[in-house]
């Protein structure tokens, strides 16, 4: 599932890491760039969706093998 969603994640990853830099050179902290929060929640949303989606996985074939 990860290398499904591997290049979007990437995509989401370049863009918060460049928030973090454009945040730092304006010296303002993380905390206080909207920008920046909101990316770091697409971000966690992708990483959240790639953990759901291998747990349903696993869940599904434990189902399967014991019945």
């Amino acid at each position: 599932y990860y290398r499904m969603i591997k290049g979007k994640l990437a995509k989401v990853q370049r863009k918060l890491s460049r928030r973090d830099r454009r945040a730092k050179k304006s010296q303002r902290r993380l905390s206080e760039s909207r920008n920046y929060q909101k990316q770091r929640l697409l971000a966690a949303k992708l990483q959240l969706k790639v953990a759901n989606q291998r747990k349903n996985f696993l869940h599904n074939v434990s189902t399967a093998l014991i019945k």
